[in-house]
């Protein structure tokens, strides 16, 4: 994401996902917890893309590699996500060795 591309994402007005009067609870975001933390996605029928998790929306990942290059994924194409070492889901209980 380039500089350019934040600024007219910041000049548009928010959008409203729902248009229903009750606004409805949302569960937190998984993706929030990872952003801007290094993660390694595998996708269906290509290489893996690692690097840092630098934005988010419901149907795609913005992933920096380490050459610097923002890569969009779409979440219907990730099969899975490694994970930080020490991150957690939620809080718990350390599990002794």
């Amino acid at each position: 994401m380039t500089d350019e591309d934040q600024v007219l994402a910041a000049d548009r007005p928010p959008v409203s996902a729902c248009s229903c009067s009750s606004e409805r609870k949302r569960p937190p975001e998984f993706f929030g917890r990872l952003l801007h933390k290094p993660i390694m996605a595998k996708i269906a029928g290509a290489p893996s893309v690692s690097g840092e998790l630098v934005a988010f929306s419901p149907y795609e990942l913005v992933v920096r590699d380490s050459r610097g290059r923002d890569v969009l994924l779409f979440k219907h194409s990730i099969t899975s996500i490694d994970l930080p070492a020490g991150w957690r889901r939620t809080p718990g209980p350390e599990v002794e060795a």
